[in-house]
């Protein structure tokens, strides 16, 4: 899972019909702190998330796993981040 920042929304006429009723998001790739580290993608939304919002996402095969429907997508947003603390010393071990 990696953190990331909405920052913007996708509206597509036609699609496939897995995607019904499903909003892609555009995502900016974050470090733990909010700041912008990483690649922009679009995302599918999990769980509703709004403009602005920090959260966490998962790619990869994994990212259908967040429906039952297992849509087509390779990153969905699954988690909205409230806090993040990180211990010093494990930070270092890793």
């Amino acid at each position: 899972m990696d953190f990331g920042k909405i920052i913007g929304r996708v509206v597509c006429t036609i699609k496939d019909p897995k995607l019904e009723n499903i909003p892609l998001l555009i995502v900016q790739g974050c470090d733990h702190s909010g700041q912008p580290a990483g690649a922009q993608m679009i995302a599918a939304d999990a769980i509703g998330v709004g403009a602005g919002e920090f959260v966490w996402y998962e790619t990869s095969g994994e990212a259908p796993l967040a429906w039952e429907q297992r849509p087509p997508v390779d990153a969905s947003i699954v988690g909205i981040v409230d806090n993040v603390r990180a211990n010093a010393a494990s930070a270092k071990e890793h």
